[in-house]
C-alpha cells in the first residue's frame, strides 16, 4: 500500500550535516528541522526514496511504530489482541507492544484500525501513556471538556508537548499530519533520554 515504513532502530544515526533526500520538504518548510532529526534518528523515512509527503495523514500503526523503535523494539510477549491487524504486517509487533504496554488500547468491537488517520487526541494519548511520568496540568481549551482523551491532553500540554489549534481551541478530532507528528514528536524525544547516560 502506500504506507511508509519506519527503520526499527531508534539508536540509528545517518551523517550530522547530510540533506533530507525528498524533493517535498525543502529546508525552508516550516517542518524542516523536524522531520530532518526524525530522519537522521532513523525513526521516519519517506513514503520513497525522494518523497516524505508532509501533508500526508499520519497512520495510528505508524505512530506505535515510532514509538515501539524509541523503545528500542523490546521482545512481545502478548498474544495479539486485534483482529485487524495481521500476523505479519509491518506494524504488527509494534501494535501489540503498544497493547501490552498500555499504550493502546483500541476500539470497542475489538480492532485497532491501523490504517486510520491518528487524531490529536489519540497521539496526546498514546504519548502521554509512552511517558509515565507526564503529569497532568490545566489547560485553556474550550473543547475537551467531558472528552475521553481530556486528562491524557493536560498532560501533553503540560509537559510542552502538544498546543492548541489557537489559545483556547485543541480540536482533539483533527488529524495529524506526516509533518505535524514529526513536530510534535521531536517536542517530545528532546524531554526524554536518548540513552542511559542522559540520566545522569
Amino acid at each position: 500500500g502506500d504506507e511508509i515504513e519506519v527503520l526499527y532502530t531508534a539508536d540509528y544515526e545517518k551523517e550530522p550535516g547530510m540533506s533530507l533526500p525528498y524533493t517535498d520538504v525543502s529546508w525552508d518548510h516550516w517542518a524542516y528541522t523536524a522531520i530532518k532529526r526524525m530522519y537522521t534518528r532513523g525513526l521516519m523515512v519517506g513514503v520513497n526514496e525522494t518523497t516524505f509527503a508532509p501533508s500526508q495523514e499520519m497512520s495510528r500503526a505508524m505512530l506505535a511504530v515510532i514509538l515501539y523503535a524509541r523503545s528500542g523494539q523490546p521482545a512481545v510477549e502478548a498474544a495479539n489482541p486485534f483482529t485487524d491487524v495481521p500476523a505479519d504486517s509491518w506494524y504488527t509487533d509494534a501494535v501489540i507492544w503498544a497493547a501490552e504496554n498500555g499504550i493502546v488500547s483500541g476500539f470497542g468491537d475489538g480492532t485497532f484500525r491501523p490504517n486510520a488517520p491518528i487524531t490529536r487526541a489519540e497521539f496526546a494519548a498514546m504519548i502521554a501513556r509512552f511517558d509515565e511520568t507526564a503529569k497532568s496540568a490545566d489547560t485553556p481549551f474550550t473543547d475537551i471538556s467531558g472528552h475521553w482523551a481530556e486528562n491524557a491532553i493536560g498532560k501533553a500540554y503540560g509537559n510542552g508537548w502538544v498546543e492548541g489549534s489557537s489559545k483556547t481551541v485543541f480540536c482533539p478530532e483533527s488529524n495529524l499530519t506526516r509533518a505535524e507528528t514529526a513536530t510534535l514528536l521531536n517536542r517530545v524525544l528532546h524531554r526524554l533520554p536518548e540513552k542511559e547516560s542522559d540520566l545522569l
